[in-house]
């Protein structure tokens, strides 16, 4: 349980992180002053008299004269627009203290809508269970089905590592170490020098030499 919640708080950190990140940069951006927005406007407009000026020398013919000064009339218009946007009003590190109180407090009120805290306790568990806990016959039986599906695996079908794992942690579980060495070295002609599976493996044959390795 106590895992489970470092988990959590780590990925509500994380989260925050990004969050965090993202209104800052945005706050970095730097904005466009209304002098500078002047500057070009006079700019754009000087350009429009030298073009008045080149169409009554000759140097432009009129269908340029049009053409360069749509272009400048158009640059204008973008430069009137950012000089007459309002300014971001608040305070920036309002917004982020506010939002990075709201990511925890929205992340607990989902998890307590959508999730089951319940599940945590071990409490829970036990009552999960319909029967209380297996019975010797009940793992006897699983593993025999186990046993049988990983023997008679269809011509074809990729073989199951992990279930040749899984049978021979079931022998070993149930004192049954010979059965158990042949399930971990068939897993392990599978997938060799698997760390865990070589492990899985000399606890077994360890057992059946009298826990001697």
């Amino acid at each position: 349980m106590i895992l489970f919640w470092v988990i959590a708080a780590a990925l509500l950190l994380l989260a925050m992180w990004f969050v965090a990140g993202t209104l800052l940069r945005k706050d970095s951006m730097p904005a466009v002053s209304g002098s500078a927005s002047g500057s070009n406007l006079a700019v754009l407009k000087a350009q429009l008299q030298q073009l008045d000026q080149e169409l009554a020398a000759g140097s432009l013919d009129a269908a340029q004269h049009q053409q360069s000064r749509a272009e400048i009339e158009r640059r204008a218009l973008e430069e009137e627009d950012v000089a007459s946007a309002p300014a971001r009003s608040g305070s920036s590190r309002a917004t982020l203290v506010l939002v990075l109180l709201a990511v925890p407090v929205l992340a607990l009120a989902l998890y307590g809508a959508v999730g089951t805290p319940q599940a945590l306790s071990p409490e829970a568990k036990v009552a999960a269970a319909p029967h209380g806990d297996v019975t010797q016959q009940d793992m006897e039986a699983m593993v025999a089905k186990l046993a049988e599906r990983m023997d008679k695996r269809p011509p074809g079908q990729v073989e199951d590592t992990e279930g040749w794992v899984m049978l021979g942690r079931s022998y070993a579980a149930m004192q049954r170490f010979a059965q158990a060495q042949r399930a971990f070295a068939r897993a392990l002609q599978l997938m060799p020098n698997e760390a865990q599976i070589l492990a899985d493996q000399a606890d077994v044959m360890a057992m059946m030499q009298g826990r001697n390795l």
